[in-house]
C-alpha cells in the first residue's frame, strides 16, 4: 500500500474520531414508574378520635331496660352481702358465737349497706319507675337502722334496742313489697322481665 493512500486512511480516522467527541451524548433519564418502592412523604395525619361512651350520671336518663339491669344488680348485691343474720342472731342467743363474732357480723352487714345505698342514687330512672326505686332506697335504709339497733342491743343488751330493730326491719320489709309492686306496675307494653330479688 502507498503512502499516500495510508495518509488518506488515517485522516479519515481521525476525522471520524473527533466528529464523534464533539456531537452531544443524549442523556435518556430512568423511566418513573408507579411500581417503583420508593417512599413518598406523606403529610400529617390528626389522630381520629375515639368515640366514648356517654357516662351514666344522674342528668342521664335511663331506658327502662338499663334501669331493670342496673336496679336488679343493686338488688342482688344487697341480697348477697347480708345474708345469715338471722342464723348468726339464733347462734348468739344460744351462746354459740362470743358478742365479738355478733359486732363483727353486724358491722360487715351495716358497711356492706351504706356502700350500696348511694348506687340507688346514681340512677336517673324513667318517670314511671322513680317511685319503685325511692322505695327501694327507703328499703335498704331502714334496713341499716335496723342493724345499727340491733348492734346496739349486742352491746347494751337493752331489750328497747332489740325491739326497735325488729320494728325498723319490719318497717323495711314493708317500703321493699311496695317498692316490689311499685316496680311492676310500671312494667308496660306486656314486657316480661324477671323479677328482682327479694332481699
Amino acid at each position: 500500500m502507498d503512502e499516500k493512500l495510508v495518509s488518506i486512511i488515517a485522516v479519515i480516522a481521525i476525522v471520524g474520531i473527533v466528529s464523534i467527541l464533539l456531537v452531544p451524548q443524549t442523556i435518556h433519564p430512568l423511566p418513573v414508574t408507579t411500581n417503583m418502592h420508593v417512599p413518598k412523604p406523606t403529610p400529617m395525619q390528626t389522630p381520629k378520635q375515639i368515640p366514648t361512651l356517654p357516662k351514666v350520671t344522674p342528668s342521664t336518663t335511663l331506658t327502662d331496660q338499663e334501669f331493670e339491669d342496673k336496679l336488679t344488680q343493686i338488688q342482688l348485691d344487697l341480697k348477697n352481702g347480708t345474708q345469715n343474720l338471722d342464723m348468726y342472731l339464733v347462734q348468739y342467743k344460744n351462746g354459740q358465737i362470743s358478742k365479738d363474732q355478733m359486732l363483727n357480723m353486724t358491722d360487715s352487714r351495716i358497711s356492706i349497706m351504706q356502700n350500696i345505698l348511694p348506687q340507688y342514687d346514681k340512677l336517673n330512672p324513667p318517670e314511671n319507675f322513680k317511685q319503685s326505686l325511692h322505695l327501694f332506697r327507703l328499703s335498704t335504709l331502714m334496713e341499716i337502722e335496723s342493724d345499727k339497733a340491733l348492734r346496739e342491743w349486742v352491746v347494751t343488751g337493752d331489750n328497747a334496742t332489740f325491739t326497735k330493730s325488729d320494728q325498723l326491719l319490719q318497717q323495711s320489709f314493708q317500703y321493699e313489697t311496695n317498692a316490689l309492686q311499685s316496680y311492676n306496675d310500671a312494667i308496660n307494653d306486656g314486657k316480661m322481665v324477671d323479677s328482682l330479688p327479694i332481699v
